[in-house]
């Protein structure tokens, strides 16, 4: 459920928080974790323009921040998964794999 007074909330803390990594020389990486093709089918539409408006906005007011959306990760499998939303060992070892892919990426572009 969407709750505009909670979410605005939180865009808030958001936009604090990265306020603070940027006066503090930190990047701010910030990832969606890959869930099931079945999860990710059936979540809100809505929530997830929502979110992603609202991460997108903020990575725009913030250009240190990046954002890694585990959700176009494509190297998974239905045996990479604890159940239909998390990981299990096998695939968060991946998915860490693939972020820490990203953030190399980053160093070497001078991020």
């Amino acid at each position: 459920m969407s709750h505009p007074k909670t979410r605005d909330e939180n865009v808030k803390i958001l936009d604090d928080y990265l306020t603070m990594c940027e006066e503090n020389n930190i990047r701010p990486v910030m990832f969606r974790v890959r869930n099931s093709d079945k999860y990710i089918k059936n979540f809100n539409k809505q929530l997830l323009e929502e979110f992603d408006t609202i991460v997108k906005q903020a990575c725009q007011k913030h250009p240190s921040a990046s954002f890694v959306d585990g959700w176009k990760w494509d190297d998974v499998t239905y045996d990479d998964f604890y159940d239909h939303a998390h990981l299990n060992i096998n695939g968060a070892t991946k998915f860490s794999t693939y972020l820490n892919d990203f953030i190399e990426q980053l160093d070497k572009q001078g991020g």
